[in-house]
């Protein structure tokens, strides 16, 4: 049987408490895994000693930042079934949105945590930005508040007192509609397209009743709409006080809002 080649504690402990995992730290001291784990048992550390994010972030959801958050992961949010992983992908012109995302964590890792790559989509080749996290229990408090695995057809519209004030469902929302809503504008005029479940749509609209849904075939999936005039309404809702969104939609959306909002009040 070889000898135990001794590794220094510290080094290791700073290296596990900075978040790299047992490939990068082998990688780092040109060592075998099986070196690794001799030196952790003996130095009595452990990987899951030491959370390199906030892993407690979704306990209460008491703040615009947690229940913005939240409606994010709900639509673009992947919680593995078996992993105790989240993964978040988006187009890396938005790779910024996941940086925030990251700040918020409090995810003590290096920006390029956050990977690019290329991705092929209906014969067509995207850039993706992509970051994971792993925890049983971050894992498990999402999944209890209501962001479940294998969720497309299926979701539903959070029990709302997770929030502590109903005023957060609202930043909730907002969160949803920059994952898997749509912001555009025709003519000079705006208009608010979501997607998801019937049932995470309808409990939507228990607080938005301004959107109306499209017909669609799909039984457990629908899209729901907002026309020009009732998404001035709805912008009023989502954005007013807001500190945190995708700043790709809402720059394309605010101006047109406060434009007509603005022309409104001139005529009264």
């Amino acid at each position: 049987m070889g000898k135990l080649i001794q590794l220094n504690k510290n080094v290791l402990e700073s290296y596990i408490q900075a978040g790299y995992n047992s490939r990068k730290i082998c990688e780092l001291l040109h060592i075998g895994k099986s070196t690794l784990f001799k030196n952790l048992k003996q130095f009595g550390l452990s990987f899951s000693d030491h959370k390199w994010f906030d892993i407690y972030k979704f306990d209460t959801i008491d703040s615009e930042e947690k229940a913005y958050w939240l409606g994010f992961l709900f639509a673009d949010g992947y919680v593995c079934g078996y992993h105790n992983q989240l993964e978040v992908s988006l187009k890396s012109d938005d790779i910024d949105h996941l940086l925030k995302f990251k700040t918020f964590l409090e995810d003590k890792r290096d920006d390029s945590i956050i990977k690019i790559s290329k991705v092929n989509l209906n014969d067509k080749q995207f850039e993706r930005c992509r970051y994971i996290v792993g925890d049983k229990h971050f894992h498990e408090e999402l999944i209890n508040k209501g962001c479940i695995p294998n969720k497309s057809l299926i979701l539903k519209f959070p029990d709302i007192n997770i929030f502590k004030s109903e005023e957060l469902v609202f930043d909730f929302i907002r969160g949803y509609i920059d994952g898997d809503g749509c912001l555009t504008i025709s003519s000079g005029r705006p208009y608010i397209y979501v997607d998801g479940s019937k049932d995470f749509l309808t409990g939507l609209m228990d607080f938005i009743p301004e959107f109306k849904i499209v017909p669609n075939r799909n039984k457990n999936h629908c899209t729901i709409r907002a026309n020009t005039k009732d998404s001035l309404e709805i912008y009023k809702k989502l954005y007013s006080n807001s500190t945190i969104y995708l700043d790709r939609k809402y720059n394309k959306f605010a101006p047109f809002c406060k434009e007509r909002e603005q022309g409104n009040n001139g005529e009264s």
